[in-house]
């Protein structure tokens, strides 16, 4: 049976529905057959998924070249990005995007006075597939555990590879306050 991420909502656990779109890759169109989906259909209830993904949670990713970085999401579309070096988080719009048929994608527009370190691009609509994002994905936290949405940071993050249970320590908070969604706790 074709399944997406849509069809996992309901009375299936919050956790389940991260698995599949991490582990299983519903929402890649992987496990279907074109001839059983609707495509238009099926990608607008994927990257309905997706959003219910990343709305309210605190997403963590590393990448050598830019360290650990800390990114809460509201369900109103804006985002708050805690990157190394930075005094304050760096507002952003965001958004899922279908891409192509076998990559959605989430996408995040930052301000014009932003500079990406790494890549060199100014504030504009940058997009990665979901596939790209969950490789570089440490954790997925509940709710807003270092409240960046004030507009403040607890500490200057330095480059490196760190935890939530890490950052928490470092700020001062207790670790057993956080909800962790990916990777499962044991």
């Amino acid at each position: 049976m074709c399944r997406s991420l849509a069809d996992l909502s309901g009375n299936v656990s919050r956790r389940l529905r991260i698995a599949a779109v991490l582990v299983l890759g519903v929402g890649t169109g992987a496990a279907c057959n074109v001839e059983q989906t609707q495509p238009e259909y099926q990608t607008r209830r994927e990257t309905a998924g997706i959003r219910q993904l990343f709305a309210g949670n605190t997403m963590i990713t590393y990448n050598p070249q830019h360290g650990t970085q800390v990114e809460y999401h509201r369900a109103d579309y804006r985002s708050f990005l805690w990157y190394p070096g930075n005094t304050r988080p760096v507002p952003a719009d965001w958004k899922t995007y279908p891409g192509d048929r076998e990559n959605p994608e989430i996408c995040w527009k930052y301000p014009v006075s932003s500079v990406n370190p790494v890549t060199r691009q100014r504030g504009n609509w940058q997009c990665t597939d979901l596939g790209r994002y969950a490789y570089r994905l440490v954790q997925i936290i509940e709710g807003d555990p270092f409240s960046l949405a004030s507009g403040a940071v607890p500490f200057q993050l330095q480059t490196g590879r760190y935890t939530a249970e890490d950052l928490m320590a470092r700020a001062g908070r207790r670790a057993s306050d956080l909800t962790i969604l990916y990777p499962f706790p044991e």
